[in-house]
């Protein structure tokens, strides 16, 4: 099928039902990476790193609505707003190389990517009084600085799904923890998600050239950084061996060449910190 027809048939689907929203495009059916093994790749938003990660056990947590978390003192009306918001832009792959295989092939250079996400729930966390002093957190591995760990924060739940309009890629993205938010806190709308790449589908061939069974995953990261919040947004393909899985002697055979392997990643809008050149506007196709 011409692009140039796909196109027509996607900005068509835009303007009708959300029936129509879910419809295929030229998508391959095959699974990207059949040779990998299962995995649940979906641990959560890159913003909990760092500090954070010694505070973690220190919290209880609950689910909440919206109405909930803004009285909590959420600003989320506008996070969710940007979050939801359809993607329908120009997007370049990018070709990476890498020593734990082979090149990428079964992708168009220039396309575009159509996506959709979803907030479905708010992960509403805050310190255990009883493990917390005012001083000191004590978590398993000893006590911690309280000063160190907010005293609370909310995690915006989302699913979605995402394909390519050259048939390269499909994915959905499970429900998972993808951006943190802090009281009051209206800036720093970023998604971090991820995906198993056993379950994406499409065209795109990759070659991981790792001995040992082996895990893939797709990383979704979603930035709306400038003043406009437009989205910059990259796709990025990665394999790995299955550490969880494997024995040691199995873990000491793997040579650091084919301990990762990161082929290609979609790109698209405008990079935020920059010229622009490690994106590519929707205004550009």
């Amino acid at each position: 099928m011409p692009t140039q027809t796909r196109y027509l048939q996607v900005a068509a689907c835009l303007t009708l039902t959300a029936a129509c929203a879910s419809a295929p495009t030229n998508v391959g059916s095959a699974s990207v990476c059949p040779e990998c093994e299962r995995s649940d790749p979906a641990t959560g938003s890159s913003a909990t790193s760092g500090s954070m990660a010694a505070c973690t056990l220190a919290y209880l947590e609950r689910e909440v609505d919206r109405a909930e978390g803004e009285k909590l003192g959420f600003v989320l009306a506008d996070a969710k707003m940007q979050i939801e918001r359809p993607i329908d832009s120009a997007m370049k792959w990018v070709p990476r190389e890498s020593e734990g295989g082979g090149p990428a092939s079964g992708f168009e250079p220039e396309t575009r990517v159509r996506g959709q996400l979803k907030v479905e729930s708010y992960l509403y966390r805050w310190l255990d009084p009883e493990r917390c002093d005012g001083t000191v957190c004590n978590v398993e591995g000893g006590p911690t600085e309280q000063s160190l760990c907010p005293d609370s924060y909310l995690m915006m739940q989302v699913s979605g799904s995402f394909e390519t309009l050259d048939g390269a890629l499909s994915v959905r993205f499970h429900k998972q923890s993808v951006n943190l938010r802090r009281p009051r806190q209206t800036d720093d709308i970023v998604v971090a998600a991820a995906a198993d790449l056993r379950e994406a589908k499409g065209t795109l061939t990759i070659e991981p050239g790792i001995p040992v069974a082996h895990v893939g995953r797709v990383d979704l990261s979603l930035q709306f950084a400038d003043s406009e919040h437009r989205a910059y947004g990259v796709l990025a393909i990665s394999v790995i061996p299955d550490w969880n899985n494997l024995t040691e002697s199995e873990g000491l055979m793997i040579d650091r060449r084919f301990a990762y392997y990161a082929p290609i990643e979609a790109r698209w809008g405008d990079y935020p910190f920059g010229d622009g050149a490690a994106g590519v506007s929707s205004e550009s196709m």
